[in-house]
This record gives structure tokens, sequence and C-alpha cells, in this order.
């Protein structure tokens, strides 16, 4: 037997793994809606990057962990409705944050955001406001690539500028078992450096961020 005939079936699926991993996107769509990297800033920290929250209350703290923080380019084809909505490629992005409980580990927050534009036509240059929400709850933040942060606030004796602010609620009473308001407070290249919960009769939970790398 020769050595050829041995490694052919095998350099043909080195080959055509390489064919496929090097594919490249469709050139045919040249339509490319993205997020502000503006906003990005405020909440796109590298994961595995750290955040030690402390609860103001109890002065407990609670050390957080990116473990997801990923912005993914999409395809979507071509859909019609009422309007006709063109092929184009769109960003979607997705923050997780988790915690060490000194026993395992569990999810601190999880959000996401997705790109959406509300007129047409699209043009290559749009960006996005970055709108993100919690999974299964309300809006955290949103920031346009024109808005222009100025608060500056102290948390556990650092100072802060620029901070963006974020405050919602599930639009029922305060009297409702379900309530829920929360305030979020981000700074540019860090994340959340402030979180504060109110439930049912007022009861406040708050985090501060303590320290980070």
């Amino acid at each position: 037997m020769k050595p050829i005939s041995v490694f052919r079936p095998l350099a043909i699926i080195i080959i055509a793994s390489a064919f496929f991993a090097c594919k490249k996107p469709d050139t045919t769509v040249t339509l490319s809606l993205a997020f502000s990297r503006k906003a990005l800033e405020y909440v796109n920290p590298t994961e595995g990057k750290y955040l030690i929250y402390k609860d103001s209350a109890s002065s407990l703290t609670d050390s957080v962990v990116v473990t997801k923080s990923k912005v993914s380019r999409l395809l979507y084809p071509e859909s019609s409705n009422s309007i006709t909505i063109p092929a184009h490629y769109q960003e979607n992005f997705g923050l997780t944050l988790t915690k060490y409980t000194g026993t395992g580990y569990a999810e601190w927050l999880n959000a996401n955001a997705e790109l959406a534009f509300a007129t047409l036509p699209f043009y290559t240059n749009d960006t996005s406001a970055v709108d993100l929400y919690e999974v299964a709850g309300g809006r955290i933040f949103y920031m346009r690539d024109t808005d222009m942060p100025s608060l500056s606030m102290v948390v556990e004796g650092r100072t802060f500028n620029n901070v963006v602010v974020m405050e919602s609620d599930n639009g029922l009473a305060i009297s409702n078992p379900i309530y829920k308001r929360t305030a979020f407070y981000w700074a540019k290249g860090i994340g959340i450096i402030k979180r504060r919960t109110i439930t049912t009769g007022g009861a406040v939970k708050t985090y501060n961020l303590l320290r980070n790398n």
C-alpha cells in the first residue's frame, strides 16, 4: 500500500475544514447595523474582570466576575410584512455577571440588548443606542451616541464622572407583592458602580462598588 493512499482521506478532511473555517461573510450584503461604541464602553467590560460590591445595609460583600460580555454580529435575511426590511448584519449584546457564594456560583446579573431601528431606510453608518434589559426584568441601561452624561458621584470614597443612571419599575403599586423598582449607575470602562433595588413596602437593598481590577 502506498503511503499516499493512507493519508488522502485525512488530507481531504483538513482541506475541507480549512475552507469552511475561512469562509468569509456574505459580501452581497452591504448593510451592517451596529451599537454605539461610545455607549458600549459603559456596559461591555472584559470577560474575567472582577468587581467587589458591598451591601450598604449589612456591609457584606459580593465577589462578582464578568462571565459573559459579548457583542455578536448576525446575518438577518430580508423580511417583509407591512414594510420590506433588506438583508443586513445586525449586532446583539449579552452581559452576565456571576457571584461566588462561598460554596458555588450564582447569577448576579443577566441582561441582553438587541439592536433595533424604528425608521427606514437603513444606512451603513447608522449606530443604535444600547438599550439593555435584564432577562425577565426591566431596563437597566440606555445610551445613544449623541448623549453626553455629566453626572459625577462618589461611591465608597471613589469619584466617578460622566455616570449614566437608569431607573425603572414594573408599573405596579408599591404595596403589590411583586413590586420592584431598580436604579443602576454605570461608569465608563468599569460597568455598574451602584445598584439599588426597592421592593414591596419600600424595602431597599443597595450594592456599592468597593473595588475592581
